[in-house]
C-alpha cells in the first residue's frame, strides 16, 4: 500500500499545475511583473514532480512501475514543449518535440 503513495502525491502535484496555471494566467493579465513568480513555482513543481516519479519508479516493483513512467514521460513532453514554446522557439527544435511526443505515446500505451 505504501507504493500508491508515490503515485498520489505525484498525481496531487500534477493537478496542482491548474490552479498555478490560473494565477499564472492573472499574473500575466493583471501584474504582468509578477509573472517571473508563475514561471518559477511552474519550473518547481515540474522539477519536484519528476523526482518523486523518479523515486516511485525506483522503489515501486510491481505494474505500477508503469504509472510513474507514465507521469515521467508527460513530464519530459511537457517540458520540451515549454522549451520550444519558450526561449527556443526554432524549428530545429519542433521535430526534437515530435520525437520525444512519439515515445510518450508509446509508454502511456
Amino acid at each position: 500500500m505504501g507504493e500508491i503513495k508515490y503515485i498520489k502525491i505525484n498525481a496531487l502535484l500534477l493537478l496542482a499545475i491548474i490552479p498555478l496555471s490560473v494565477i499564472g494566467y492573472l499574473f500575466a493579465v493583471y501584474n504582468e511583473s509578477l509573472f517571473f513568480l508563475y514561471e518559477w513555482l511552474l519550473t518547481l513543481l515540474i522539477l519536484v514532480s519528476t523526482i518523486l516519479s523518479i523515486i516511485s519508479i525506483v522503489k515501486i516493483k510491481g505494474n505500477l512501475k508503469w504509472v510513474s513512467i507514465s507521469i515521467l514521460a508527460f513530464l519530459v513532453q511537457l517540458s520540451i514543449l515549454s522549451l520550444f514554446l519558450g526561449p527556443f522557439t526554432k524549428y530545429s527544435l519542433f521535430s526534437v518535440f515530435y520525437i520525444v511526443t512519439f515515445f510518450a505515446i508509446i509508454i502511456f500505451i
